[in-house]
């Protein structure tokens, strides 16, 4: 029978928690497991209890020393550990300033936490080297792995880290991840959350929030300047704390000038002084005219990429559509997907236009930053079981705020090995993509018939990518555009007998199935530049200086340069 955990007082605590329901599951989990063991051995005394050290892995400001502190007090409270206690500590805790100094700091460390927790905060700062002097991290690390074996079943061992990070920590001794029995992973807390822990510090402080003041702190971190890829706890606990005092300020005031003195509820000017509509509809307008202009303008003149082009005058049209209605007090209406699949064959554009995509979201407010990261399955598969999760997290950390851009994203699909994690990765990639909601923008690439393989992967890929663009080759017509362009951008000018041959050769090449659109452009200019410095080595070499009528010899590009 497993242990009814709402009865032991400390878990109601760890269930008024807002957000971290996967935490929460984990936890929980953990814990009837844990208490499982702990009563086959106190009946059979042949079951040893072995203890379940753990990875507490995310962001800063997620909740991972405040769920590690309850944690310890349900445990003890389920007889799991002997003792209600949680020892803190961390890099500047543990590592000494000469050899063996380390070792007996992390020794008294676990004496400290016999028959309870031990937690250890920032992990992966062990792996940092200190810059001018010698530095003991390490030790502290090799000294882990020892004790941890040694004491299992004394004491339990929670190390937090950031996702990102913590594969280096690892891999300074093997033997420091196969200590640990599981990971749990902490999310970032979405702009919703942020608002509820707003809300109940508000409430708890004897500040409460009025219903306007919550819907302009929830507009704040949805689309005002709150709204960041690095927006967590602290983010919320400041937030509150700036709006309590402010209120404490407009109190003051208005009993020094004799009037009553005011109830201490929490109002949306004491948010923002100059609190007007706008900041429920920041985010939602163009954040930037001048710089949407200049990417549209960069957009409209690059060649092809029509269904692109329609795509992004969609979205434009529809964040305007949603300013407009805010600003008049309406709903914004059902927000739509913008999650996408690139579909179409090598050197089409897509990355091209993956980057201008997240600049334009950016410019409308979309995105919260718009930086574009790019990835392939190199970057997200990993080599063992629970690897490729992590590595598929830690990218999505650095992609929040921003565009996720997968491409040839069909190579994740799993062959037909056995350890191959690429749907591991596919399976994390779908949950994720829930979880972080509209804090990133995923966009997968490839061709057209593999990426039908991709989508039928995961049920789930198929709800989260509405939307599929499609990126046909180019036209002949459109490669002498793009090669035009390249030369123009390079400082080169064109013989008037380049065009020419420069368009029959397209002609014929549109025509192979194998012909490799705008990556062949490239290579033909580069081929152009080598036979022009070829064909000017030796007047080059004798000539001492140019003066401005020769600069246009190295400038001209003829048709004699286009080589066969």
């Amino acid at each position: 029978m497993k242990p009814d955990l709402d009865r032991y007082p400390s878990y109601a605590e760890l269930d008024t928690l807002i957000g971290l329901d996967g935490v929460k599951q984990e936890v929980a989990s953990l814990l009837t497991k844990m208490h499982y063991f702990r009563l086959m051995s106190e009946r059979r005394r042949t079951l040893s209890i072995e203890a379940q050290h753990l990875v507490f892995a995310g962001p800063p400001g997620t909740g991972k020393t405040t769920v590690a502190r309850i944690f310890t007090r349900i445990a003890a409270e389920m007889g799991v550990i002997n003792r209600p206690v949680a020892v803190e500590v961390s890099r500047d805790t543990l590592v000494g300033e000469h050899l063996g100094a380390s070792t007996q700091r992390v020794v008294a460390a676990f004496e400290r936490a016999q028959g309870g927790v031990l937690f250890l905060d920032e992990i992966h700062s062990l792996a940092i080297e200190a810059t001018g002097r010698n530095d003991y991290g390490h030790e502290v690390i090799h000294t882990l792995v020892k004790l941890m074996e040694d004491r299992r079943g004394d004491v339990i061992v929670i190390a937090a880290g950031y996702t990102g990070e913590l594969a280096r920590v690892f891999a300074i001794n093997p033997g420091l991840q196969e200590r640990f029995s599981r990971t749990v992973h902490f999310p970032a807390y979405r702009p919703e959350e942020l608002t509820l822990i707003v809300e109940k510090l508000g409430r708890d402080g004897g500040f409460p929030l009025t219903p306007e003041a919550v819907d302009a702190v929830r507009m704040y971190f949805l689309h005002g300047a709150g709204r960041r890829a690095d927006a967590n706890g602290r983010t919320a606990r400041k937030t509150y704390e700036t709006m309590r005092d402010q209120a404490i300020s407009r109190s003051m005031a208005e009993v020094y000038e004799g009037r009553e003195a005011p109830a201490s509820e929490l109002l949306p000017t004491d948010l923002d002084p100059d609190f007007s509509r706008s900041v429920l509809t920041a985010g939602t307008r163009r954040v930037d005219d001048g710089q949407l202009t200049a990417i549209m303008a960069e957009l409209s003149s690059l060649p092809g990429l029509v269904p692109f082009k329609r795509e992004i005058a969609r979205v434009h049209a529809r964040a305007t559509l949603v300013a407009h209605r805010r600003a008049l007090g309406l709903p914004g209406g059902v927000a739509g997907s913008h999650h996408l699949i690139f579909s179409g064959p090598p050197g089409t554009g897509k990355t091209t236009a993956a980057r201008l995509y997240a600049e334009v979201l950016a410019a409308m407010g979309v995105l919260a930053q718009g930086q574009l990261v790019e990835v392939t399955r190199a970057d997200l598969v990993g080599q063992w079981i629970g690897h490729t999760a992590e590595r598929t997290r830690a990218v999505f950390e650095r992609a929040r705020g921003g565009l996720l851009f997968i491409d040839e994203a069909y190579t994740l699909v799993a062959g037909k090995s056995a350890s191959d994690f690429g749907q591991e990765s596919i399976d994390t990639i779908v949950k994720l993509m829930e979880d972080l909601g509209d804090e990133l923008i995923v966009v997968a690439a490839g061709p057209p018939e593999k990426m039908t393989s991709f989508l039928a992967s995961n049920p789930g890929l198929q709800d989260r990518f509405t939307r599929v663009i499609d990126f046909p080759p180019y036209t002949s017509e459109e490669l002498v555009k793009i090669f035009v362009k390249m030369a123009t951008d390079e400082g080169f000018a064109l013989d008037p007998d380049v065009l020419p041959a420069i368009s029959q050769r397209y002609a014929k090449a549109v025509l192979r199935s194998t012909f490799g659109n705008a990556r062949h452009v490239s290579k033909t200019l580069m081929g152009m530049i080598d036979s022009l410095a070829l064909r000017l080595a030796a007047s080059l070499d004798a000539a001492d200086s140019l003066d401005a009528g020769e600069a246009v010899d190295v400038t001209l590009l003829t048709a004699a340069d286009l080589s066969e």
